[in-house]
């Protein structure tokens, strides 16, 4: 999709509600892996099915294991910082947690967390590496623990605040995925209704991102200034 770079800039300088819905694409400079790639011999798309995981639950929680020891050394690239930065909401198909850990506040995990086990019977909730090395029980009601992260077949997070936030912004960003899949086709149909300016981006997300924000950096550096 083109678009004039400047509009843009002079668009979301003045936005104040920017909305991001986001996918691998994004962090793809932060070195990871998009769902048509493979882990370890194994197609993420094909590992992240229910059927799939449920017929072989060894070898589906042996893979995870590996991926979140890999993911945990990926970092937040300059596309994620810049959203932090700037407050801006994101709706992200992704499960590294990248914009969490860029300090991004306002996110919106749709598929869940890859760095989380959730009880299947209390759903209790922690971190990975809480985890013993061997156990998928959980110690509060001995209850299966299970990756926190939506597989495909299952209904995604929190999308009644998604929709929320596409009912209400007044710009969105599209960065590292193309909307095709349910439900973000939904929340594409609704800023399309609203008739918000969106704007795409599907390569180099790290460079271009940063630089339509640069408006809003030059004018956050003179307010401090003064």
């Amino acid at each position: 999709m083109e678009y004039n770079v400047r509009h843009v800039q002079d668009f979301l300088k003045k936005a104040t509600r920017i909305l991001a819905i986001t996918g691998a694409g994004i962090s793809r400079a932060s070195g990871l892996p998009v769902m048509s790639s493979e882990f370890y011999g194994i197609r993420l798309e094909h590992l992240f099915s229910l059927e799939h995981a449920q017929r072989h639950q060894n070898e589906f929680e042996r893979y995870y294991r590996k991926m979140t020891k890999e993911f945990l050394h990926a970092e937040p690239n300059a596309a994620h910082r810049t959203l932090a930065r700037h407050g801006v909401h994101v709706i992200t198909q992704n499960i590294d947690g990248l914009d969490r850990r860029a300090g991004n506040k306002n996110v919106i995990e749709l598929h869940g967390n890859l760095h989380a086990v959730r009880c299947r019977t209390c759903g209790y909730r922690l971190p990975v590496f809480q985890m013993t090395a061997s156990s998928w029980q959980c110690m509060r009601c001995h209850g299966a623990l299970w990756p926190d992260v939506v597989l495909e077949g299952e209904a995604v997070y929190d999308l009644w605040k998604a929709v929320c936030l596409a009912s209400t912004c007044s710009a969105a960003l599209v960065v590292g995925t193309r909307l095709e899949m349910s439900p973000l086709v939904k929340l594409l149909a609704i800023l399309r209704s609203r008739h918000v300016p969106i704007w795409q981006i599907n390569e180099t997300a790290e460079q271009l991102v940063p630089i339509l924000f640069q408006a809003r950096e030059l004018d956050d550096e003179c307010v401090t200034l003064v």
